[in-house]
């Protein structure tokens, strides 16, 4: 997955972009810039990506996650794209990312852990003992043996409501 952020991100969403590149196996992180979501799709074709994150911002903070995604028939707006509450970067805690997940396990939001597999390409796993993305009802979360290697982002709502527009 490529990951990046809104054309005028707030500085905490650009450390959650780069700490979700480092712990999310098969991802990577570019900043935005002046870069249009065509050119973004242009990129992560390039690097062979199927999706892309966008971070957005709203007063200074990280407030959503958008994702395009490769369909058959082209690049796409998912519906979903979860409202965050409120972010607990791995920096806040005072520790660097050294470990990447390896699958997504959730005991109650199986279905948001199986939209996060396919746009992630990680396989939802019962074994919660892993380096693992952990997705429940209120936030996502990385843990390993159930201690934090990755930041803590806490949901609002996890669908946009919008339908997927075409991209080409």
């Amino acid at each position: 997955m490529l990951i990046t952020t809104s054309r005028r991100p707030g500085h905490r969403s650009r450390i959650l972009g780069r700490e979700l590149s480092r712990v999310l196996s098969g991802s990577v992180y570019l900043p935005r810039g002046e870069k249009t979501v065509r050119k973004l799709i242009e990129l992560a074709q390039r690097l062979d990506k199927r999706a892309v994150l966008i971070i957005c911002t709203v007063q200074a903070e990280p407030r959503e996650l958008r994702f395009l995604t490769k369909e058959e028939e082209g690049w796409r707006w998912s519906w979903f794209a979860p409202t965050l509450s409120r972010v607990v970067l791995a920096r806040d805690l005072g520790f660097r990312i050294s470990k990447r997940v390896v699958g997504i396990f959730s005991e109650t939001a199986g279905s948001y852990a199986k939209v996060l597999s396919e746009l992630t390409g990680l396989p939802v796993t019962n074994d919660s003992e892993l380096p693992v993305m952990r997705v429940e009802r209120d936030r996502i979360e990385f843990l390993e043996q159930r201690l934090r290697i990755g930041p803590l982002i806490e949901i609002e709502r996890w669908e946009s409501g919008q339908a997927g527009a075409d991209l080409g």
